[in-house]
């Protein structure tokens, strides 16, 4: 789930992803990534995320590789507002449920 939660994080169409991917912005990786075939037109997230950060990361001039400390960088910035993925929405639904702010 962990990892899940990350890769979903990492196509936030955030500067942060983009920024941690080595990209100026969201504006030029979103269209990279579909020129490459990495994203289906009006889609907002590849279906091998993986694969996608890995060609991200190739094609920003940066010898960068994608680690564990690449998601930390973009989970510990990203919002999780916009997020459309029913599993983590469930999640965090959860998780405010157990955990009220200003505690119980």
């Amino acid at each position: 789930m962990k990892a899940l939660l990350f890769r979903v994080w990492l196509w936030s169409e955030s500067s942060h992803s983009a920024a941690v991917l080595g990209w100026p912005s969201w504006a030029q990786l979103g269209p990279a990534l579909g020129r490459a075939g990495c994203n289906a037109p009006g889609q907002r997230k590849p279906d091998w995320p993986k694969e996608a950060a890995d060609w991200a990361l190739r094609h920003c001039g940066h010898k960068a590789r994608r680690s564990a400390a690449l998601y930390r960088q973009v989970a510990s910035r990203a919002s999780m507002k916009r997020c459309e993925n029913g599993a983590i929405e469930r999640l965090l639904s959860t998780l405010q449920a157990w955990f009220p702010l200003g505690g119980a």
